[in-house]
């Protein structure tokens, strides 16, 4: 994806086909409607997963579409993901938000986008039998601050950030791992994200892997 700097956006009049996100309101659409029905035992008269005292403006299944589109068009900034929706499809999103309302509802909804990924990941047909296993460093400080920095180290934090070894870097850092398996088509089977110290032999045996039986994994 290129990426365009806003200001610059601001400035230019682009035409709707001419975009690269030219599928973005119809993918949107059928997100949502996948989504809605697998999370339909959980939603409330308002499409709503959460209770709200007064019901926000953007659902929460509009948010988990919406996130989820843009992972699928590979969109990893959000501030041009809005200055486009603003320019080019604003009538197709009437109930958007501010753009920092939307960060803070979409990490109060991790576990549910979670569990949607993976529902849906799980809805693609899949006959591979080769599977891809991988990890990504996800350092949150260099190796130089291990003992003062106290970021995500926390006694209070679920996963506290490890010292890892990356072998890209082909040094130590402190931070975590993200752990993917793919199958050879491209398809996601899971997805976590773990301590930097985690090998990926320790993420597997962490895993319900009736879909990894009879299957070589690399």
């Amino acid at each position: 994806m290129h990426i365009i700097d806003y200001k610059y956006l601001s400035v230019i009049t682009t035409k709707q086909e001419d975009t690269f996100m030219h599928d973005l309101v119809t993918i949107y659409r059928k997100v949502r409607k996948t989504l809605k029905s697998a999370l339909k035992p959980y939603l409330d008269s308002v499409d709503n997963l959460n209770f709200y005292p007064h019901p926000p403006k953007m659902s929460d299944l509009e948010i988990l579409s919406l996130s989820i589109t843009a992972e699928c068009l590979e969109i990893d900034s959000e501030s041009l993901l809005w200055a486009k929706i603003k320019q080019d499809y604003l009538a197709c999103f009437p109930n958007l938000i501010h753009l920092t309302r939307y960060n803070a509802r979409r990490k109060r909804l991790k576990q549910w986008l979670e569990f949607a990924c993976d529902w849906m990941s799980h809805q693609i047909p899949c006959s591979d039998q080769v599977f891809i296993v991988d990890s990504i460093p996800i350092p949150v400080c260099k190796i130089s601050r291990e003992k003062q920095s106290t970021v995500c180290r926390k006694p209070g934090d679920e996963f506290r950030a490890s010292k890892g070894f990356s072998a890209t870097e082909k040094q130590y850092y402190i931070g975590y791992k993200m752990h993917l398996i793919t199958s050879s088509s491209g398809v996601f089977q899971q997805v976590r994200i773990l301590p930097a110290h985690v090998h990926d032999i320790t993420f597997l045996k962490t895993l319900e892997q009736t879909h990894l039986i009879d299957c070589k994994l690399i």
